[in-house]
């Protein structure tokens, strides 16, 4: 699309993706349609790898929730046993979040936070006239959410390193 209107040229862009207007702020209720002719290259050649890529994923997370379920400070999500999950995050629950992240980026291990504010307090759903505290669960999970390094091209040693690093940030 094209225009000369700097406000309907921001909508747009908006609306292309999920209504975020930095990487964790929702202003509106978006799409994500932000696919472009390079990714759709890049993802005809990954198509072929999908399977191995999930199966990679899901080995990988199958680990964290074997070697990560003895840290008492530590909450792995229930798993359901009918749902084959893809893992394109694995989040757990952790305790002194802020904390574990600020030990792992000092051990290079790329952790995140995803959705740090929940969906009711975003601006884009404000109308709906709910505010921090409505949802206490939401809350709980948002501030003790933290994504672990799950990608296929993973070792069992670097796996294991990300655990070990855990597990020391806990005892200490």
């Amino acid at each position: 699309m094209t225009t000369s209107d700097a406000d309907i040229a921001n909508r747009i862009s908006l609306l292309r993706n999920h209504g975020l207007q930095s990487r964790d702020e929702i202003v509106s209720l978006g799409v994500n349609s932000r696919l472009d002719t390079v990714q759709a290259v890049v993802a005809l050649h990954v198509l072929d790898q999908a399977d191995w890529i999930a199966n990679q994923r899901r080995t990988n997370a199958a680990f964290y929730d074997r070697a990560l379920a003895h840290i008492e400070q530590v909450r792995i999500p229930p798993r359901d046993p009918r749902v084959l999950h893809s893992y394109v995050t694995y989040q757990v629950l952790v305790e002194r979040r802020d904390a574990l992240l600020a030990h792992c980026a000092a051990r290079a291990i790329e952790c995140k936070i995803h959705y740090p504010m929940p969906l009711y307090c975003q601006q884009g759903l404000r109308h709906l006239g709910y505010k921090r505290g409505d949802f206490p669960v939401t809350d709980h999970h948002a501030d003790t959410t933290i994504t672990l390094p799950v990608h296929q091209y993973l070792s069992r040693d670097q796996l294991s390193f990300v655990v070990d690093s855990i597990a020391e940030f806990y005892r200490s």
